[in-house]
């Protein structure tokens, strides 16, 4: 059975010792091999709440979640992570997930509308789930399915990172 984690950051509910939680695997489900990281992102980074200085571990990082911190706590290997937040899906943010042994990373390469968002994953996982779709296809399907019909195009700029053998 496919096992999903999803995290949503707010001001009172996930810090960055959560997101460290999750992205090193101490704090995933037995047998999770999708992880949706709901998140505002800016310049391929995720946007983590300021925090007083107290509030912090001992050498947690501070400000916003960087590709150095993925790269530094990530331990994903085959795992498929979808992150929603603007720009997230640029290159140096994924390529840091793919060395995490991430065998899928998904995410916007711009700043799509939030719904947007929500409508890429949702249609992503009733093509995994309902339809049996491989991630490739739900990929292709989601990301067709996301249009502006005001402007004619397609409106979500998403981008998915394969590890190619």
């Amino acid at each position: 059975m496919n096992k999903l984690t999803c995290s949503q950051n707010s001001l009172d509910s996930l810090l960055t010792k959560d997101l460290i939680d999750i992205l090193s695997g101490n704090d995933l489900y037995p047998d999770t091999d999708r992880i949706i990281l709901c998140f505002h992102g800016d310049e391929g980074h995720f946007i983590m709440p300021e925090l007083e200085e107290s509030i912090y571990e001992e050498g947690e990082p501070t400000g916003d979640f960087r590709p150095e911190e993925i790269r530094r706590f990530a331990k994903l290997t085959g795992k498929t992570v979808i992150g929603t937040g603007c720009s997230v899906g640029k290159l140096e943010t994924a390529q840091a997930f793919l060395d995490s042994g991430c065998e899928v990373y998904v995410g916007p390469n711009d700043y799509p509308d939030g719904n947007d968002a929500l409508m890429f994953v949702l249609r992503f996982f009733y093509d995994l789930i309902q339809n049996k779709r491989s991630v490739k296809e739900a990929f292709q399907n989601a990301n067709d399915s996301v249009y502006d019909f005001e402007m004619g195009r397609r409106s979500v700029p998403i981008t998915s990172y394969f590890i190619t053998e």
